[in-house]
């Protein structure tokens, strides 16, 4: 009867371990992102939106206008060489200058007033510690500490960055401006998310972003190098 009880204890436990484990996949997978600003997409319906967009040939074209009297703005995504200088800038922080940079689980590029970057870094000097990195009004603000949990390893979640290029945003959203306009009432999403994740033997680490539509959206995933892998 001992044996039993312990047995079944055992295997709750290993259930409840489990379900844990696929959470956390999932969120990582398919990352919320805790952002001071909700995208357009959030702002009302299709029908009733208040922005307007122009892609006519390419984001370098693509702008914004809201009628509440805010400025037009430049789109995030307009030029790879200014993305890449965004990425320096980071990793040139006097915390970063000459040592491994990691990020840690996912990060993403909003395109919203002159544009926002949201990225998770580990610490160099004290590598148990994350701390979370706004782009935002042309530059890099004071990083926020972040509280890390979950029952998964901090290590399954840390991703070199000079294996990442910013610039590759640029490439992932013309490619939702094409396909918004193969689709009935097609508009590219404004956010383009990088997520990875290496546990027990499944490793994730890709680019992601959409399009939605009147009858259905989109979903396509890109591989570091920003080839197309798979779409939803």
């Amino acid at each position: 009867m001992r044996k039993a009880s312990i047995s079944l204890l055992t295997l709750i436990f290993f259930l409840s371990s489990c379900q844990q484990i696929k959470q956390s996949y999932e969120e990582t997978i398919n990352p919320k992102p805790e952002q001071k600003d909700k995208p357009r997409e959030q702002l009302g319906s299709s029908s009733s939106s208040s922005t307007t967009y122009s892609t006519s040939s390419s984001s370098s074209s693509h702008s914004s206008t809201v009628e509440t009297g805010q400025k037009e703005s430049e789109s995030l995504f307009k030029s790879k060489e200014k993305l890449d200088q965004i990425q320096q800038e980071l990793v040139n922080l006097p915390l970063f200058r000459g040592k491994k940079i990691m990020l840690y689980k996912s990060f993403f590029l909003y395109d919203h007033m002159d544009g926002m970057i949201i990225i998770q870094m580990q610490n160099p000097d004290k590598p148990d510690e994350v701390d979370e990195y706004t782009y935002r009004y042309g530059k890099w603000q004071e990083p926020t500490p972040v509280k890390i949990t979950g029952n998964i390893p901090m290590e399954s979640f840390l991703y070199p960055m000079d294996k990442i290029k910013f610039s590759l945003a640029h490439d992932i959203h013309e490619e939702m401006i094409k396909e918004a306009k193969n689709m009935e009432g097609g508009v590219a999403s404004d956010h383009v998310y990088f997520t990875h994740m290496d546990f027990h033997g499944i490793e994730r680490s890709y680019w992601y972003s959409s399009v939605k539509g009147d009858r259905k959206d989109l979903y396509i995933d890109f591989n570091t190098e920003g080839k197309e892998i798979s779409r939803r």
